[in-house]
């Protein structure tokens, strides 16, 4: 993540909607295979505030289909359960996000939901986990990797939900050559209609008020105000500089 795009980051959390932990130089030093060191962190926290917690990437969205709510789904786990795991289905992504946001129209035409919509079927090749922190001891990429003593993993019903996985091609990336060994059928799946429309605004709204912003130029401040303090203390630019 770059700065520009930690721009979103850190606006939700100035607003206290979200919390993050930066990680600069396991990457280079360890590999992918930081990850774990990143997961573990995150989940040894999650004990202390957190009942359930969704093991998500950013390019994943987990798709509830049950009854009620997630919520109320996870509250009818007997009291062993110590992981939930789900389904997945691969969305083929073919192309690389834009690098920096330039108009509504250009957001709009490359919303990752609008956009990409050729789907796999939804099998457990690759689950995903929501586990309690507090009765796991290890995690894996994906799921949980050991249990504490009488407790069990259960596996949700592919009519309760599944994880879509918005999963690029790009063979320079890890495991991006996926499609060369899928051998099954791409059919076209969406987004619920109504759930598109509420994201689609919300996406517009957010994206627009954090890369719109930028500073007061030295000639929209008022003249008496920038004759009484020094440029330097205004911290302006002029237009054309």
């Amino acid at each position: 993540m770059n700065e520009y795009d930690r721009k979103i980051i850190d606006d939700y959390e100035r607003l206290g909607i979200a919390e993050s932990i930066k990680y600069v130089t396991e990457y280079l030093r360890l590999g992918w295979m930081s990850h774990l060191i990143q997961t573990h962190e995150c989940h040894y926290r999650s004990k202390f505030h957190s009942k359930w917690v969704v093991n998500m990437d950013i390019d994943e969205r987990l798709i509830y289909t049950g009854p009620f709510n997630l919520r109320h789904y996870l509250r009818s786990m007997p009291s062993n359960i110590g992981e939930v795991s789900f389904t997945t289905n691969r969305v083929l992504k073919t192309e690389e996000n834009p690098s920096k946001y330039v108009s509504e129209s250009q957001l709009l035409s490359d919303l990752m939901f609008l956009k990409y919509n050729k789907t796999t079927e939804i099998s457990w090749y690759n689950l995903k986990g929501i586990i309690r922190p507090e009765m796991v001891a290890l995690l894996f990429y994906h799921w949980s990797f050991f249990q504490f003593e009488g407790v069990k993993v259960m596996s949700a019903p592919k009519r309760i939900g599944h994880v879509r996985h918005y999963r690029n091609i790009d063979t320079t990336a890890l495991n991006g050559n996926w499609m060369e060994n899928y051998d099954g059928k791409l059919r076209i799946t969406r987004l619920s209609s109504s759930f598109e429309k509420k994201l689609i605004m919300a996406v517009r709204r957010k994206v627009k008020y954090v890369y719109d912003q930028r500073g007061i130029r030295c000639e929209e401040i008022p003249e008496w105000l920038s004759s009484r303090y020094k440029r330097e203390l205004l911290d302006c630019k002029f237009r054309y500089e």
